[in-house]
């Protein structure tokens, strides 16, 4: 399966180079990418479901992750129905952002529960440290977000939206660097997966409340292929999830 997900990368990345050299930006091979960087967040959400039957002792984090995944694939299927159906080729705010906001807490739980099962517990110390983080990374991301995201002229539902997006991104970010940060964190690389996907998801969802803010974006350009590379991370992370949870399990059962 992580062959077919770098292969899907692959098409992405030569798919979003050609739509750069085509004239028109309101094509359908400009609409039908969405849903193509969409399909890594199908396939982990079918991985979810068959690590839910084959790793029972999992159950409870690989259905969080696979609602996240869902919902996520539901929303661009949504967005791909406004631009193609309803021939909107921007639908922000819209239907399909009830959904991406639903990503984040399902995600965000099994990131959680992830941390709980590799005995990472949630001390105030380390609740402290999440939090920190979170202000430190928001604050970052926060400089890079343009006066042109929240100007008043645009409706009061995109302005909270273009700050909300960000938020939940350094949430998700500050659970994962936590992680990492940890002793029993630090011994398993295939978190980084999903360090990288949330940098990136929050670049990507800065670089879109602006873009679309200057009404500057199109579907297919770079913004969407960043929401790729990270739609690619994702998969990966949710693939490797029985190594990092199993090899935990050893380390714990050595230790005895």
């Amino acid at each position: 399966m992580k062959k077919l997900l770098t292969l899907l990368l692959v098409i992405n990345v030569l798919w979003s180079v050609w739509l750069y050299n085509i004239p028109e930006h309101e094509t359908a091979a400009n609409f039908l990418y969405n849903l193509a960087y969409g399909l890594n967040f199908l396939i982990a959400s079918i991985a979810c479901l068959f690590y839910i039957k084959k790793h029972p002792p999992y159950r409870n984090i690989y259905i969080a992750m696979f609602v996240g995944s869902a919902v996520f694939f539901v929303a661009q299927l949504i967005w791909l129905y406004y631009n193609l159906i309803a021939r909107t080729e921007v639908p922000y705010p819209g239907i399909a952002d009830l959904f991406w906001l639903l990503f984040y807490p399902f995600i965000g739980l099994g990131f959680a529960l992830i941390m709980k099962r590799i005995k990472i517990n949630f001390s105030l110390s380390r609740v402290f440290e999440i939090f920190i983080i979170f202000i430190a990374m928001f604050s970052i991301i926060n400089s890079f977000i343009s006066i042109n995201s929240v100007q008043e002229s645009l409706p009061l539902l995109t302005k909270v939206l273009n700050l909300t997006y960000p938020f939940f991104d350094s949430i998700l970010l500050a659970l994962a660097l936590s992680t990492i940060h940890s002793k029993v964190g630090s011994l398993q690389p295939h978190i980084l997966y999903f360090v990288f996907t949330f940098i990136i998801l929050a670049f990507a969802d800065t670089l879109f409340a602006y873009s679309t803010s200057a009404e500057s974006y199109w579907n297919g350009n770079y913004v969407d292929l960043l929401y790729a590379v990270a739609g690619y991370l994702f998969a990966m992370g949710i693939i490797s999830l029985p190594q990092l949870l199993q090899a935990n399990e050893q380390k714990t059962t050595l230790s005895f």
